[in-house]
């Protein structure tokens, strides 16, 4: 029988080979477009192929996008075991990293430790887990118990803050008013 664990990794993969991958990020009816640079292209290939060389799986995915004709294009990968010394590594790209955690290790040991990033994922009932990560992790968005894909991605939705808008800037601005009389 399959775990909760292999039924999350397959509906991942499942939502991210169904991405729409367009050419720039005007095109209408996309979820993403390229990076923006051939440096950064080549810095997530190797990440990837770091993480393969450590022991993780490419669950789909995990190459440079060559069906591209002009741009920067990374296939939307999916990889399970992670090396540990990768798990805080925070990687500018469309991959999805899912850990793995036995009833017995603890999540704090996981989630918490490090540096944070963007945003986060969690999916679980438990309201302390839930408090912990929001008040101890360095996360700018926690996502619980919500589609894996968040709506949050993409360029057009990441240039006004994403999924908060522009109220999502405004923990980015120092608002300044002058007085001035001219002469």
């Amino acid at each position: 029988s399959s775990s909760f664990y292999d039924e999350f990794v397959q509906a991942l993969m499942q939502k991210v080979e169904q991405t729409k991958v367009g050419r720039t990020p005007n095109e209408e009816n996309i979820d993403m477009c390229g990076l923006m640079h051939a440096t950064q292209l080549h810095k997530l290939a190797a990440w990837v192929q770091q993480a393969r060389n450590g022991g993780a799986k490419v669950e789909t995915g995990g190459n440079i996008n060559t069906q591209m004709s002009s741009g920067y294009h990374y296939q939307p990968t999916v990889l399970t075991n992670l090396p540990e010394n990768m798990r805080q590594q925070q990687v500018l790209g469309p991959v999805w990293s899912v850990v793995k955690l036995e009833q017995n290790q603890d999540w704090q040991d996981v989630l918490l430790k490090g540096h944070g990033g963007p945003s986060a994922s969690l999916f679980t009932a438990n309201a302390t887990v839930i408090q912990k990560v929001m008040s101890q992790g360095k996360f700018g968005t926690v996502f619980v118990n919500r589609d894996p894909m968040p709506a949050n991605q993409g360029y057009h939705s990441n240039s006004l803050g994403g999924t908060d808008g522009e109220l999502g800037l405004m923990q980015y601005t120092t608002t300044r008013c002058i007085y001035w009389n001219m002469p």
